[in-house]
């Protein structure tokens, strides 16, 4: 499992990888695969492993945008003091 959030396996990676798709922002968006609610901490690396194992140089990898982690906030938040 690649990244457990989203339940991607590394077998669903390779075959994109395989296919040409070496974009981390095309993976995610194909996969899910750094959506999930620890933003990528794990399977970005993970990832990038099986690029290199693929034989893809990382300094050729579109890197991952970084999304900031998702806080809920309620909604008397937006109501202010009233």
């Amino acid at each position: 499992m690649i990244c457990l959030c989203e339940r991607v396996t590394a077998g669903e990676v390779r075959k994109l990888i395989r296919s040409g798709i070496t974009d981390l922002n095309q993976i995610k968006a194909i996969t899910r695969a750094g959506m999930g609610p620890c933003g990528a901490k794990t399977c970005e690396v993970l990832i990038k492993g099986l690029l290199r194992e693929e034989g893809i140089p990382i300094d050729a990898v579109v890197p991952n945008t970084k999304r900031p982690v998702f806080v809920e906030v309620t909604l008397d938040k937006f109501a202010g003091d009233r």
